[in-house]
């Protein structure tokens, strides 16, 4: 009965996530929360989606894509001395539950990695995996602590799918041909994170596609 169980719990996971997709390893996916493979071109949900520092966000071509700030934009605010200029596409996925499940693929076109970017975070500043020129890094804590770390940077022009289990104070986030990064932090854990956010390089293009975010079943 139990080898039944499993079986079926497998199959499900498979007709859920897609045969060419990953799979999770450690939580099992809940309610869906939020479902777009953006083949329909309309406004972005603005009571899902904030786009971030003056950057631009458009459904087109079946994706959904992220430019910088128009030059007027960032003119501004260079002028003004206040705030980010909006050099890197930013923009925040809204009303997170504290555990979750998401999985979606993007792109990274032109522009060039800092610091500190391109990334996805869970939480402004708990969590992050930061695609460093070097590979990504999983970090935490206002990027003080280095969780984990794969030493193969991301390729330009390249489609990656990833996958993130997060519950409480643990984040497991496996990226397609390059590996998996896990890590737990007390500061994860005690902390809200009520948005996910996703940059492309200083000044770059980065395109996100077949998002789906769930719940985690406990």
């Amino acid at each position: 009965m139990m080898t039944k169980t499993i079986c079926c719990l497998l199959m499900a996971l498979t007709t859920t996530y897609g045969k060419e997709a990953l799979t999770p390893t450690r939580l099992t996916p809940g309610k869906i929360i939020y479902k777009s493979d953006f083949s329909k071109t309309a406004p972005l949900d603005k009571t899902r989606w904030q786009t971030r520092q003056g950057t631009r966000w458009n459904i087109e071509g079946g994706v959904l894509k992220g430019i910088p700030s128009t030059p007027e934009y960032q003119a501004k605010k260079k002028a003004t001395g206040k705030g980010h200029t909006g050099t890197i596409p930013r923009i925040y996925m809204l009303d997170i539950p504290r555990d979750f499940i998401l999985s979606y693929r993007f792109k990274l076109e032109g522009g060039k990695p800092s610091g500190a970017v391109p990334l996805v975070e869970f939480g402004h500043h708990v969590s992050r995996v930061h695609f460093s020129a070097e590979g990504p890094r999983l970090l935490s804590d206002h990027e003080k602590n280095t969780l984990a770390k794969i030493d193969q940077p991301l390729e330009l022009g390249r489609w990656y799918n990833v996958l993130v289990e997060a519950r409480g104070d643990a984040v497991v986030v496996q990226i397609e041909n390059i590996g998996t990064l896990s890590g737990k932090d007390p500061f994860i854990g005690k902390t809200e994170r009520p948005i996910i956010g996703f940059t492309g390089n200083v000044n770059g293009i980065i395109y996100l596609d077949t998002i789906r975010l769930t719940e985690v079943m406990k």
